[in-house]
């Protein structure tokens, strides 16, 4: 999939630049979520780098750097990928070389923790990540742990990893909200959420230099 979007930016970018428009085309990833090593044993913490190469990291590092990462091929491993069916082309990848992105959109609701150490950790609800509890975080209706620590994290790494500015696309609580007599609904809890996250945001990029150049939020019910 990371191939066929890389062919389609060269492909649209080429076309645009046909056009004489200005050329300034972002990734978006699905969604980033910060991942916590459960506790310092060794194994927790090489399992929470592996989790954030592969979730975290590989689509960027394609389109950001143009060309695919060291960690590949241990992934290919780990999925059991036979290399020899990729339709990937010396094209595609000279494609995906010449035209790198000019800037990062993702997706932000949660954090992950990694837990590969307990027999049976007790999992996150809602979470196709597969992350566990994290004892220090609260939780929505849903099961998505709330972490607005998490975001500026996510946004010094995917800045300090990429040096390109970065644009928060979707933020949102999700929430089994109540709808009064006249239509309005009393969400304080989601008015606290996005606080939270926009004041997370503002120290990333105050305090620590970020470049983000937009932040939509996402209204979830």
């Amino acid at each position: 999939m990371v191939c066929h979007v890389g062919r389609s930016n060269g492909f649209t970018a080429t076309a645009i630049d046909r056009a004489g428009i200005d050329n300034s085309g972002g990734e978006t990833a699905p969604r980033y979520a910060t991942s916590y090593g459960i506790d310092s044993d060794p194994q927790n913490q090489l399992a929470t780098m592996q989790n954030q190469q592969m979730f975290n990291f590989f689509c960027a590092d394609v389109q950001v750097r143009g060309k695919y990462p060291s960690y590949t091929k241990r992934l290919y491993r780990d999925f059991k990928v036979d290399e020899s069916r990729l339709d990937i082309s010396k094209e595609d990848l000279k494609w995906i070389s010449d035209y790198p992105v000019d800037y990062i959109g993702f997706s932000y609701y949660m954090s992950n923790a990694v837990d590969v150490t307990t027999v049976d950790p007790e999992k996150t609800g809602g979470n196709m990540l597969g992350g566990v509890k994290n004892p220090f975080l609260e939780e929505s209706e849903w099961g998505w742990q709330i972490d607005p620590t998490g975001l500026r994290i996510g946004l010094n790494e995917l800045y300090d990893r990429y040096q390109v500015p970065l644009f928060v696309v979707e933020n949102g609580l999700g929430a089994k909200d109540q709808v009064e007599k006249d239509g309005s609904i009393n969400d304080d809890y989601r008015i606290s959420y996005l606080k939270k996250h926009i004041e997370a945001i503002e120290a990333a990029v105050n305090e620590d230099g970020v470049d983000l150049i937009g932040y939509t939020p996402l209204g979830l019910h």
